[in-house]
């Protein structure tokens, strides 16, 4: 197991950070982002068991059918790392990951982003997560996806 330095979510800045990373034994790993004024969450999936999802059930990789509870529903999955302010040599390695954002209704959000329209009233604050909150909720989040085996929503043939 390896579980980097923890900076905490400042909500102060636009550049994107690595906040997390945690690579478990069973080839899964965690990892929370800032997005430039958002956290965003992410687990990979274990290698293998991504490919017998493709391989057995012709999946598509669509994070929708995937079977987990998180903050705000999925939101996102990959097949080809995430990447750090867009930039292909800034990135975390191969793997499927799905992942979740906390820019939400009842959410802050960092307002100093440029070309971003802020959805709220101008003095809306918003819950800040703390790296501690972010932490905890992916961990939930990955002992439901071991407990299911990783099973994706019932698929139409």
């Amino acid at each position: 197991m390896y579980k980097s330095e923890v900076k905490e979510m400042l909500y102060n800045t636009s550049k994107q950070s690595i906040l997390y990373i945690e690579v478990n034994d069973d080839d899964t790993a965690i990892v929370i982002i800032d997005r430039g004024g958002w956290p965003c969450s992410y687990i990979k999936m274990p290698d293998e068991i991504y490919q017998n999802h493709v391989e057995s059930t012709n999946w598509d990789g669509d994070y929708d059918d995937i079977d987990v509870d998180v903050h705000g529903g999925v939101t996102f999955g990959n097949n080809d790392g995430l990447f750090i302010n867009g930039d292909k040599d800034e990135r975390i390695p191969d793997g499927y990951y799905l992942g979740w954002d906390y820019s939400h209704g009842g959410d802050f959000i960092y307002r100093d982003i440029p070309d971003f329209v802020f959805r709220y009233k101008p003095d809306f604050v918003g819950h800040k997560y703390t790296i501690s909150e972010l932490i905890y909720e992916a961990h939930e989040a990955l002992q439901q996806l071991r407990e299911n085996g990783f099973r994706l929503y019932q698929l139409e043939d």
